[in-house]
């Protein structure tokens, strides 16, 4: 299944970019991993004619350098991290959100883990927030990167200001 994400639709009407002085630039294919399917997405780049700059907005559910949606990253360190002091049962509970997404095998969790205690865990307890959080916003507002994103890419289509 072939989906086309459209730009304007992951554009907030308050971010600081005029959406006129954007061309479409081209596009490109990403795989996202989303249940027990591999579903292509075509994100759209755009340039803009004020900065010169080429972009490629992504929409909140999709963590930038990763085929594993937000959602499904968060379920599973919610199992692996949760404050239940039985390992038994947070296994347990890992086993059904693995057995749920096929797609994702037992590197992959380990990979989400290793990234989430080295890059973010500090990071969201510093800015007030816990996993149970919406944390796009916040991410985004306090280090210009999307929850989970590793590579240090800011996004500019959003400024501070107008982040919540």
């Amino acid at each position: 299944m072939m989906i086309t994400w459209h730009l304007y639709s992951c554009i907030p009407w308050n971010a600081p970019v005029k959406k006129s002085c954007l061309i479409f630039y081209g596009r490109y294919k990403r795989n996202v991993k989303y249940n027990s399917d591999l579903i292509g997405l075509y994100v759209q780049r755009t340039f803009c004619k004020e900065c010169g700059k080429t972009n490629a907005p992504l929409p909140s559910i999709i963590v930038p350098y990763s085929q594993i949606p937000l959602r499904t990253q968060k379920e599973i360190l919610s199992a692996c991290t949760s404050t239940n002091p039985d390992k038994a049962e947070r296994k347990k509970h890992l086993k059904k959100v693995m057995s749920f997404y096929s797609l994702i095998y037992d590197n992959n969790v380990k990979y989400i883990l290793r990234q989430f205690r080295r890059h973010w865990e500090q990071r969201i307890h510093s800015i007030g927030k816990t996993l149970a959080d919406s944390l796009c916003g916040p991410c985004i507002s306090a280090y210009a990167r999307q929850f989970m994103q590793i590579h240090r890419t800011p996004n500019i289509l959003y400024s501070k200001t107008n982040m919540r």
